[in-house]
């Protein structure tokens, strides 16, 4: 279902001048992305070594309808980041780069800007970080 997912959410235009290797790449690193998230939660439902039939009824509710822990450890990381005087771009590198540890390419070619301008905005945030959190 995921790599239905990633494939629904491609921009062909934004792959049309780039030619086939980027589409290629965009896809790999998608598939890679989430075969880490299904393969954290799988180790994490594994070492609880609890059966499902063994849970009360809002035991079940919880671990079906609880968020995934990326999906927590995204959002705590986009709560820091937002205290941050972050502008939209560097949280957006911030964040692509250090928690879903795209390559500096890939995001410029995402947000369609050249990797020099990414390293900028990615040091320019690391800078305020830094202020802020020592």
């Amino acid at each position: 279902m995921s790599l239905i997912e990633v494939i629904y959410k491609i921009k062909i235009e934004d792959f049309s001048e780039t030619g086939d290797g980027a589409l290629v790449n965009y896809i790999t690193q998608s598939i890679n992305h989430t075969y880490f998230k299904l393969s954290k939660r799988a180790n994490i439902l594994s070492s609880k070594e609890q059966h499902v039939s063994d849970l009360t009824e809002s035991q079940q509710f919880y671990m079906e309808n609880a968020p995934a822990p990326e999906e927590e450890h995204l959002s705590k990381f986009k709560l820091m980041l937002s205290g941050c005087n972050l502008t939209n771009a560097e949280k957006e590198v911030i964040i692509k780069f250090f928690f879903w540890e795209t390559s500096v390419s890939q995001i410029a070619k995402e947000m369609k800007v050249s990797r020099q301008n990414v390293n900028q905005i990615k040091n320019r945030a690391i800078k305020k970080l830094r202020k802020i959190y020592g």
